[in-house]
């Protein structure tokens, strides 16, 4: 779905759609990992572990719901992205100098004679 022409509405109403599809697909394979009888006798703690996976899921889904349903709705507001600008042209900015690899100090060369 190209949701750059559906304009902020459509876009927050497409990403909630979509978010609360995957929270209902993981709270399906919830109830379907709580009722396997076989894997709860086979490897209880596989299942708790899966378990606590999709919980973890459907609480991160949820909370995304949340804070886009409070964005659309005016309860929080996003600020805009700031952009720093340079206030000056790079073509007003004086050359780098570069200093040479011989001028590095080394062990040998005594301090004063690179000042």
């Amino acid at each position: 779905m190209d949701v750059s022409k559906l304009g902020e509405a459509g876009a927050f109403e497409a990403a909630l759609n979509l978010l609360r599809e995957q929270l209902r697909a993981v709270a399906d394979v919830r109830r379907q990992i709580a009722s396997d009888e076989a894997l709860r006798a086979e490897d209880p703690k596989h299942q708790h572990a899966l378990m606590v996976q999709t919980l973890n899921e459907m609480g991160q889904l949820a909370r995304a719901i949340s804070t886009l349903e409070a964005v659309e709705a005016g309860r929080i507001v996003v600020a805009p992205e700031k952009v720093l600008r340079p206030r000056v042209a790079a073509a007003d900015l004086p050359p780098i100098e570069r200093t040479s690899a011989l001028a590095v100090k080394t062990p040998s060369a005594p301090l004063g004679a690179l000042s």
